[in-house]
């Protein structure tokens, strides 16, 4: 064979080693790639079933809800008990709405003006009792699962102002002194260590101002009714679409 034509079968060989590699190197970054795109795919796919899974469970539940709830009313349709367990439902979505008295089991929370004397430096308005800490306290009893507020009488609502203006503070229009008094109820033992608790606001302002606050329970604290019937002119009712 001649050397000329011996050389460019090597070179052929040469090209064609160096194609194939390069071939096998491409189809399996395309094999990764169509591996990714299917385990991602997948992974969509599960999310997806999850959330509807979660979905459905929550009509279930829903659905089984009202249900046993029908069930009930079927049962007493033709029966005086009906009259009773609508007053008992009334009565209930209008304790929640405040146009009740309630009684039940709770706290009585009693909060005067520090009596410490001030020192040179020290901020006298640091010693007296705002309308922030009110609020702050209340906060925290709410986040312990109070059911029922009111403050010196005043039954304390979602849409209930607290301002203070010296040494009084007004609440629901309604101005009042020293002391100033919250009722809450609810489970007593979370209630009562949303007070006593080293990491309430309660206890700073007792141990570092000498806020004087007095904490007890009570298996009858009356939470009495809002004064008048809150009128909402901007609420509308949702209807979820289950389409």
């Amino acid at each position: 064979m001649k050397p000329e034509i011996s050389k460019r079968i090597n070179i052929l060989l040469l090209v064609t080693f160096v194609f194939g590699i390069a071939l096998s190197m491409q189809i399996k970054n395309l094999s990764d790639k169509t591996s990714l795109i299917n385990v991602e795919g997948v992974n969509e796919m599960e999310m997806q079933l999850k959330i509807e899974n979660a979905e459905i469970s929550k009509l279930e539940e829903y659905l089984s809800r009202k249900t046993s709830e029908l069930e009930d009313y079927s049962e007493i349709t033709d029966s005086p008990d009906l009259t009773s367990v609508m007053e008992s439902k009334i009565s209930y979505y209008k304790g929640v709405n405040a146009e009740n008295d309630l009684l039940g089991s709770g706290v009585i929370i009693e909060i005067r003006d520090s009596d410490k004397i001030v020192k040179p430096g020290e901020n006298p308005n640091d010693f007296l009792v705002h309308d922030q800490d009110l609020l702050r306290i209340i906060n925290d009893i709410k986040i312990s699962g109070a059911e029922a507020i009111s403050i010196n009488g005043q039954r304390y609502m979602s849409f209930s102002e607290i301002k203070c203006s010296g040494p009084t503070v007004t609440i629901n229009g309604k101005t009042y002194g020293q002391p100033f008094v919250i009722k809450a109820i609810g489970d007593t033992v979370n209630l009562e260590a949303a007070i006593k608790s080293i990491d309430s606001y309660s206890y700073m302002l007792n141990s570092i101002y000498g806020i004087k606050i007095k904490v007890s329970t009570s298996e009858e604290v009356l939470i009495k009714r809002y004064g008048t019937i809150k009128q909402y002119n901007y609420l509308e009712k949702f209807v979820e679409d289950t389409e």
